[in-house]
């Protein structure tokens, strides 16, 4: 393990300059080199995890903005295709979360495809980075169909935990059992405490409420106590003024009021930079 971080490391000074700052370019070349020596599985193995950690690498360069970034790196999943190595969900998860953070919508629905046509099922990080894309693009549309699609594929409870009265944002009420299990064997989830779900979902769940106007009178469990980031995403969301509501010391809102909006003023814009 230490011999790929020192490698990764190695990749990204050569290819950044002395500086760290330049335009980087990345390359799997002499990986891929070494695995056609050594065909079998723990060179494929070792190939993986070299994209993975690039990916990670790619997905903190300053300059991820640049198209470029994203496509050096459908680039090098090409070259892994070609040679004969399949991408496992880890490095399909890693690529997509380069796409959310470079706002590339796109490349994350692209990545998602290729996975299901070479039979790699996505998981909830798959789709929770897909989503995070298509709201950075402002395809709130796209955010939607991608939730209802996960719902289909057994990522997302059918039942929302939205009643009348109550929304609650805790992991089991929107995540199926087997996403559950899935997340806490990854370390994403501490059995001990259950956290609540990722918030640019949250947030995305509160516009549908809004739109269908359902949100007074309804008592909203973020999941995080205290300072939380769900808490304060959802603190983000109401920014307008346009609700009146009550937040207690456990991360839990009650909305009260909606104001009435002057007919000439801007219509209520939730935040989606969340």
């Amino acid at each position: 393990m230490k011999v790929w971080f020192a490698l990764g490391f190695l990749n990204l000074a050569v290819c950044s300059g002395p500086s760290f700052a330049g335009h980087r370019s990345y390359s799997i070349d002499r990986v891929i080199a070494k695995y056609k020596d050594n065909s079998n599985r723990r060179s494929s193995l070792k190939v993986l995890k070299y994209f993975t950690f690039t990916a990670r690498l790619i997905a903190h360069d300053k300059n991820i903005a640049n198209r470029n970034k994203v496509s050096q790196l459908f680039e090098m999943l090409d070259q892994m295709k070609s040679a004969g190595i399949t991408p496992n969900v880890i490095s399909y998860n890693a690529a997509i979360s380069v796409c959310e953070k470079a706002g590339d919508r796109d490349g994350a629905l692209q990545l998602l495809l290729q996975m299901q046509q070479g039979g790699i099922r996505p998981d909830e990080i798959s789709y929770n980075a897909a989503i995070a894309a298509c709201e950075k693009a402002g395809d709130r549309d796209g955010a939607l169909q991608l939730f209802e699609n996960g719902v289909h594929h057994h990522i997302y409870r059918e039942s929302l935990a939205h009643t009348p009265t109550l929304i609650d944002f805790h992991i089991p009420n929107w995540f199926t059992p087997q996403s559950v299990e899935n997340l806490v064997q990854l370390g994403k989830v501490n059995p001990r405490h259950v956290p609540g779900i990722p918030s640019i979902i949250a947030v995305m769940i509160l516009d549908e409420a809004h739109k269908k106007d359902q949100l007074v009178g309804k008592k909203i469990i973020t999941g995080s106590h205290g300072d939380g980031l769900l808490t304060e995403a959802v603190k983000k969301y109401f920014n307008k003024k346009s609700y009146a509501y009550s937040l207690d010391t456990y991360g839990t809102f009650q909305v009260t009021k909606k104001f009435n909006l002057n007919p000439y003023a801007a219509p209520f814009t939730p935040r989606t930079d969340l």
